[in-house]
């Protein structure tokens, strides 16, 4: 009787091996998040309407980092720190590096005198203005255009490499506006 009340009271507590094995699995899985979260996505809201209807007024989206060659292509989305506003923007990238953009009396970008289709875009606004794309620098418009404060209205126009942090790939939020953006 003694031996099966002790082998009883031995199924109950855990075994030392099982614990330090259960600690080292949630300790793993903590750092592995904190790595994804740290060097290769983050989430981002967009407590505007100037990337309507892209990405919703108080939307939450999936961002993934920028890591070395900045490589961000006309058309997408892309978070960036702006020294003139102390924060961080999400925009749409119109303008490459050494490009000349021009916008007509009807709203229509050009890039290079060929007109560029934005599909995207909602809510034109015809704001005539021509911009040089410096070396090294990026153009950038939201895509409700009538009340994005976008590049047609800032005082350098041009954000530089160095600020891009990240593409907008995903939005989560709110769940009648998910999608992929990537």
């Amino acid at each position: 009787m003694k031996q099966a009340a002790e082998k009883q009271e031995n199924q109950k507590k855990p075994k030392k091996g099982v614990r330090l094995k259960t600690v080292l699995l949630f300790t793993a899985e903590i750092v592995i998040l904190w790595m994804i979260f740290h060097y290769c996505i983050f989430l981002a809201a967009v407590p505007s309407t100037s990337m309507v209807p892209t990405i919703p007024k108080n939307s939450l989206s999936v961002i993934t980092y920028l890591h070395g060659e900045k490589q961000v292509e006309r058309g997408d989305c892309v978070v960036f720190w702006s020294d003139e506003f102390g924060k961080r923007l999400v925009k749409r990238v119109v303008g490459l590096p050494g490009e000349e953009v021009s916008i007509d009396e009807e709203g229509t970008v050009f890039i290079d005198g060929e007109r560029l289709e934005e599909e995207y875009v909602e809510n034109q606004y015809a704001f005539p203005q021509d911009f040089v794309v410096p070396e090294g620098c990026y153009l950038f418009l939201g895509d409700n255009r009538l009340t994005s404060d976008d590049a047609r209205f800032w005082a350098d126009p041009y954000i530089p490499s160095e600020k891009l942090i990240g593409k907008v790939q995903l939005v989560l939020w709110p769940l009648t506006a998910v999608a992929y953006l990537g």
